[in-house]
């Protein structure tokens, strides 16, 4: 039971940064995140942590792009 619904919050917290990020321009971000939710739905959960590892990549990535982007608008 206790595993049942750490795979559900699990599952709609993929799907949730999926949407959410779909809107800032975060592709790999959300593409990762698909996957991971995917991966949940069709029960394939010996690819759940390689796929996280993949969504915390995209997530660095999309953090520097951040950091980058804030740099750019305060030197103008």
């Amino acid at each position: 039971s206790i595993q049942i619904n750490a795979t559900d919050a699990a599952l709609r917290t993929a799907h949730t940064l999926k949407g959410a990020s779909l809107p800032l321009g975060a592709l790999p971000f959300s593409q990762a995140c698909a996957r991971l939710e995917i991966a949940m739905r069709k029960k394939e959960l010996d690819q759940v942590l390689p796929l996280m590892q993949d969504i915390e990549i995209a997530y660095e990535q999309l953090l520097e792009e951040m950091d980058n982007l804030h740099a750019e608008l305060k030197g103008k």
